[in-house]
């Protein structure tokens, strides 16, 4: 008995590390998941990550329109979406556990005709708004370690915060 417990405890020392890195093979992303928001009576846009990169480009119509890009597609990990009164807050999904080869990152597309406030947060992600020309009623950016660039943006309230990110 002592035997075929050794050989089934050296065969799961074996089989476990393969078994994981069969788990972390890198792909690239793919589109996993698109929202779409009709931004009639919305004063308050909140886009907020983690570690993602969110980008930014000027929308064709309307809509705010959300995209995320995901190495791996499941609707556990899509954004989390409040819509409450004139607020639209749209939040990160969850991840793999063993989130080694998983990558996500976001592009939203922002009418130009949407003027009122706009909130983006990040951990760790870099922030891109080169791509969009902003006038806004209040421009709201808090990140901890990424990078925020912005090449043109009119707002009454401007806040811009980093801890140790490149603004």
């Amino acid at each position: 008995m002592r035997i075929k417990k050794q050989v089934v405890c050296c065969m799961v020392t074996l089989l476990f590390p393969m078994a994981l890195s069969a788990c972390t093979h890198s792909q690239s992303p793919q589109i996993a998941n698109e929202l779409h928001f009709s931004l009639d009576g919305i004063s308050d846009v909140t886009v907020s990550y983690d570690e993602e990169p969110i980008t930014f480009f000027k929308a064709e119509g309307d809509e705010l329109i959300i995209k995320e890009y995901m190495t791996e597609n499941k609707s556990s990990y899509y954004a989390s979406v409040t819509q409450k009164n004139d607020r639209i807050h749209v939040s990160e999904g969850r991840k793999p556990l063993f989130k080694d080869g998983f990558y996500r990152y976001v592009e939203v597309y922002l009418p130009a005709s949407y003027q009122e406030a706009l909130t983006i947060t990040t951990t760790d992600g870099d922030i891109d708004l080169s791509g969009v020309e902003l006038q806004l009623s209040g421009l709201y950016i808090d990140s901890t370690a990424g990078t925020v660039e912005i090449n043109s943006a009119r707002a009454s309230d401007i806040h811009l915060s980093s801890t140790s990110g490149n603004l």
